[in-house]
């Protein structure tokens, strides 16, 4: 059966907010002001836990994440989709933000979020580069209006920031198959 394949190359951004009690929260919070280092350089440094001296928490891959996010809209993204063995399109993120036509030559749909209305939590931004997805399914035969694409913007004091974050055909979530990404920045940022 033919296979629709599509790759996203570029950088990802990624909103995450830590699952934690108030307790463990607080014991974090204390931690960070007490070594007096970032958020995002903390949780990703083994001997923060060792100081945290938590039992269950050795290192960032025992924290629980609500995340958000994708590939980022700048010059190095790009969206190459395949059928059955033949690229069939090759676009920018731009083209999907700001069209430059009359009528929107794909299906999109865009949710904002603004920083000032996220819960209160501990947040991690990272960003990261490479193949950030692939997506496979079989199918018999192609048509880019069944293609969704769910864009989000942040915005930030700073600035405001654009991502692709799923993809749906026929109304059917894509399932990441793979990704290939080097971590590139990572912060953290604390809501009360």
């Amino acid at each position: 059966m033919p296979k629709l394949k599509i790759n996203l190359y570029g950088e990802s951004w990624r909103l995450k907010k830590l699952q934690l009690d108030e307790e463990l929260a607080n014991k974090l919070i204390g931690a960070f002001s007490a070594l007096k280092i970032s958020i995002g350089q903390a949780l990703l440094d083994l001997e923060f836990y060792e100081h945290l001296n938590h039992p269950s928490l050795k290192g960032i891959e025992d924290l629980q994440f609500d995340e958000v996010g994708g590939l980022l809209n700048g010059r190095k993204s790009l969206v190459e989709i395949w059928f059955n063995g033949k690229k069939a399109q090759k676009l920018n993120l731009d083209t999907l933000f700001r069209p430059n036509t009359l009528f929107s030559l794909y299906n999109t749909s865009i949710l904002d979020i603004n920083k000032e209305n996220l819960e209160p939590g501990i947040y991690l931004l990272e960003n990261e580069i490479g193949l950030i997805a692939c997506y496979e399914l079989a199918i018999e035969n192609f048509d880019i209006d069944k293609l969704r694409f769910n864009l989000l913007t942040f915005q930030s004091e700073l600035k405001k920031t654009e991502v692709l974050s799923e993809l749906f055909y026929k109304d059917e979530l894509l399932i990441c198959k793979r990704s290939d990404v080097l971590l590139n920045e990572s912060e953290g940022f604390i809501i009360n």
